[in-house]
């Protein structure tokens, strides 16, 4: 994320933890979204994730620490500003629509006046691209459909802030990548400010502007999404984004990624270090292979494309990093 292409911070966390009784949930977090940017909390289950959305929301009491929505201190040892007066729309990881409405009532449900109702929820609508649905209830809509109602919804009262919190974890895996390039583009034309909670690092690398790497209840790291695939602070936020490998070189450890790494034909005589493929896995553009090094060390991940060959079981392969034989 440029630092010039955002400029005002839309929401702040200073310090923020929560605690419930002798368990920490949240342990001294801070972070920045900018107005108009995506920021994705990456962190696997049980990390704090949900819980710092639900304490920015208001849903959840912060033990220390501030928070600030578009300039406002929500929450701070003082004060606890209420969920409905934070100027935060929430899209739920399972939608929770009304059953007994229509798309347009569960759009329209949240909007306060009655003024331009109407006109906003056929807005609403049209950015999500359900008018030939809208008539209907949720349980006459797809998976994907309810989501985008739900997004709607969300946006219709022109909220500071967007949170999603795993919003398509629950879909199979064709629908969840389509839906979320088309939800990731309707926020950027609606210019919307949105922090997404997912564990998916998938999720997080394509959508978001700017990654906050949450471990154990505390921001292991922030950055672009470059930044945090290709620099990461430590061997535990590098493995949330993939296989690691550690290569000794010249007696120094490299950790690359599979992708960096190439397999070679075993020249005699030039000292390489020699390893053994030990297991090939297809995963349709590319093959995974697993090489099991001669002598001490772990076994290593390497990514084939599925155009070139792959070596047989128990083939003894030499492996490259860029122009460096190990």
């Amino acid at each position: 994320m440029s630092e010039t292409m955002f400029t005002e911070t839309m929401l702040s966390v200073a310090g923020v933890s929560v605690a419930y009784g002798d368990r920490t949930v949240l342990d001294d977090v801070n972070l920045d979204v900018p107005a108009g940017s995506i920021t994705a909390v990456l962190g696997p289950s049980g990390c704090g994730k949900t819980t710092l959305l639900r304490a920015i929301a208001g849903l959840e009491p912060i033990t220390a620490g501030t928070i600030t929505i578009a300039g406002e201190t929500v929450s701070d040892d003082r004060r606890r500003v209420a969920p409905e007066h934070r100027d935060v729309g929430l899209v739920p990881q399972d939608g929770a629509l009304f059953p007994h409405l229509t798309v347009r009532r569960n759009i329209g449900f949240g909007l306060r006046s009655r003024a331009g109702r109407n006109d906003r929820v056929e807005e609403m609508i049209a950015l999500v691209g359900l008018g030939e649905v809208a008539d209907r209830r949720p349980g006459k809509l797809s998976g994907g459909q309810r989501q985008r109602v739900a997004l709607a919804r969300a946006l219709a009262p022109a909220p500071a802030l967007i949170g999603l919190d795993e919003p398509f974890s629950a879909l199979d895996a064709g629908l969840r990548t389509r839906l979320r390039s088309e939800v990731g583009r309707l926020l950027r034309q609606y210019g919307a400010t949105a922090l997404l909670v997912t564990h998916d690092p998938v999720e997080a690398l394509a959508l978001a502007d700017q990654v906050v790497v949450l471990l154990d209840g505390r921001v292991r790291q922030t950055g672009t999404p470059e930044e945090v695939y290709v620099n990461p602070a430590d061997d535990r936020v590098g493995e949330l984004f993939g296989d690691l490998n550690r290569i000794v070189i010249d007696g120094q450890v490299h950790v690359v990624r599979p992708h960096e790494i190439r397999l070679a034909q075993v020249d005699p005589g030039t000292g390489q270090t020699l390893g053994t493929v030990a297991a090939v896995e297809f995963r349709g553009s590319y093959h995974s292979v697993f090489v099991e090094p001669v002598g001490e060390g772990a076994a290593l991940s390497v990514v084939v494309p599925a155009a070139e060959t792959v070596p047989a079981l128990g083939t003894e392969v030499a492996v490259e990093l860029a122009a460096v034989a190990v």
